[in-house]
Order: C-alpha cells, then structure tokens, then sequence
C-alpha cells in the first residue's frame, strides 16, 4: 500500500507495518427499513409485514423509543445509542455502505474487515419459528450480496440461531452454500424453568423479556443456556418478579 503525503495518521501507522491489519470484529450498522423491503420483496408482504411488528424491528429501529418507566417495568435494558452518531455522518455512513467502507479502508489503515451483524444480532430472537426462519434466510442472503462485489476487502457475517441443533445446522449449511465464511451463533437460548414457575403459582406474561431480545417479561423464570453446555445458568433475578 502507498501512502500519499496527506494521508490519515491510520494509514501512516498501516505503511510502517509489514504484516497485514484485520479487523476482526467490525460490524455493519443495518438499515432495517432497506433490509425491509428486501424481505418483502424476497419472502413476501406477510412475512415483512410480521417482522416489521416485531420487538427486535423494533428495537434497533427505534431504540430510544421505551422511556424509563417502561424499560424498568418490562426489565429491559436501555439499547446501545453509539450506532447512531449525528456529528460525523460521513463514518454513519461508512459503516452502513460497504461500498463506501471498502472505497476508505486504506485511508483507515485497515486491509481486510469481518462484518459482524449488528441488528442482525437480534433477528435470530424472534420468538415465531416460523418467522425466524424466513427473516434469517432473507438476512443472510442480504448481507451477503452487499459485500459480494468486495471480496478481497469484506466477509459479511452470517447469523445462526440456536433454538435447537437441527435449526442450528439448517442454517450453517444454507449458510456455507450461499458462500459465507463467517458466522455468528447466537451464545443462549432463553428457556423456562417449569417446575419454579409452578411453584410460584403467579400469571405468566405472554411476551419473552430481554435475554430474547424481545420487550416485555419472560414467560417464567428467565434463565439462559449457553450453546456449550445444556446446563441452565443460574436466574440473572429472582423468579416471579415480573407482576411488582
């Protein structure tokens, strides 16, 4: 790489190094109303329609929207604001457009990035099975055909849920034929614990709460399971507090 006298202090830095510089963990900040209209025109009005009335749409579509009241009753974090900056629109952008990141990534001092999902992280919570699936497939393809023509600069990422292992695998083989490289699996899996919400003998809420990444409360006790291990982790609060 030749670096021109007025180059960025990053691509200086690049010039004096002899190995390459990877970005291991960059991310793509989705437009979830583009990645809308291509599942509508990929999957159909009904499935984007559905999506569109989801929590995780929601979520990074609006995150500022739940005031304080509601993220403390619904126990729901506050999500991150850091994917929105108003200052420097030009970087909001880079990290938006591929093409755009890839026209600047000498200027940036970096050789070669992986583009992690960013709402893309919170599609593969979708409590509907049948709606994940259509919403996962369409993102996977989406990403990928935004970073095809980049191929020496960019590998998108794909997401994989992990409801179960044969969702799981579904979707790393659809995955690696479309020609992804990279993928993301999701690290838990909320699951209720049947036998402390009998005992509690409270109403269970109808929504999933934020380890699904959906608003609202857990339908019992809300425990997580990693993908390494089948043994629950321990309650991150205690069970039945959802009704104070």
């Amino acid at each position: 790489m030749t670096t021109a006298t007025n180059a960025s202090r990053a691509a200086r830095i690049r010039e004096r190094l002899d190995h390459p510089i990877v970005d291991g963990d960059g991310h793509i900040l989705e437009l979830t109303t583009v990645f809308l209209e291509y599942l509508r025109e990929t999957a159909g009005p009904a499935v984007a329609d559905r999506f569109e009335a989801s929590a995780p749409y929601a979520r990074w579509s609006e995150p500022w929207r739940p005031d304080v009241e509601t993220r403390r009753r619904t126990w729901t974090g506050q999500a991150n604001l850091w994917g929105w900056p108003t200052l420097n629109t030009l970087d909001r952008a880079t990290a938006t457009l591929p093409r755009l990141y890839a026209s600047r990534m000498d200027d940036l001092g970096i050789d070669f990035s992986i583009l992690y999902p960013s709402a893309g992280l919170f599609i593969v919570n979708l409590a509907d099975a049948d709606l994940r699936e259509e919403v996962v497939r369409a993102y996977n393809r989406w990403v990928l055909e935004l970073s095809r023509p980049f191929p020496d600069r960019l590998a998108a990422v794909a997401t994989i849920p992990m409801h179960t292992p044969d969702e799981a695998v579904r979707h790393l083989r659809d995955a690696a034929a479309l020609g992804h490289k990279v993928v993301c699996l999701q690290g838990y899996v909320a699951r209720p614990i049947g036998d402390v919400a009998e005992r509690c003998a409270c109403p269970r809420p109808s929504t999933p709460g934020r380890a699904s990444g959906q608003a609202g409360r857990f339908p019992t006790t809300p425990t997580t399971t990693s993908a390494r291990s089948p043994r629950p982790r321990r309650a991150w609060r205690r069970p039945c507090s959802w009704e104070e």
